[in-house]
């Protein structure tokens, strides 16, 4: 008779790290290296910050982290009692 093999759970893809936030001391090391003249892909490439991050840091120059959670604007109705007070 046959038996069963147990089979092993999926793996996921070993590709791609899990996403993670960066910190406020990488978000300032990056900006920091940004403002002495780095280019923002080098920063990024070199600090292991998503090149998203190291994009939205050395536009904005804010290194507290990105907001999260709020409503879109597209998607929040408005009332006229709203837009009286």
């Amino acid at each position: 008779l046959a038996t069963a093999i147990p089979r092993a759970p999926p793996r996921l893809s070993s590709s791609t790290p899990p996403r993670r936030v960066a910190t406020e001391e990488e978000r300032q090391r990056v900006l920091d290296a940004y403002e002495a003249g780095d280019d923002w892909l080098t920063v990024a490439r070199y600090y292991n910050v998503s090149r998203a991050a190291a994009y939205r840091l050395s536009k904005s120059g804010d290194p507290s982290p990105p907001p999260r959670g709020r409503a879109r604007a597209n998607c929040v109705k408005c009332t006229n009692e709203m837009v009286a007070a």
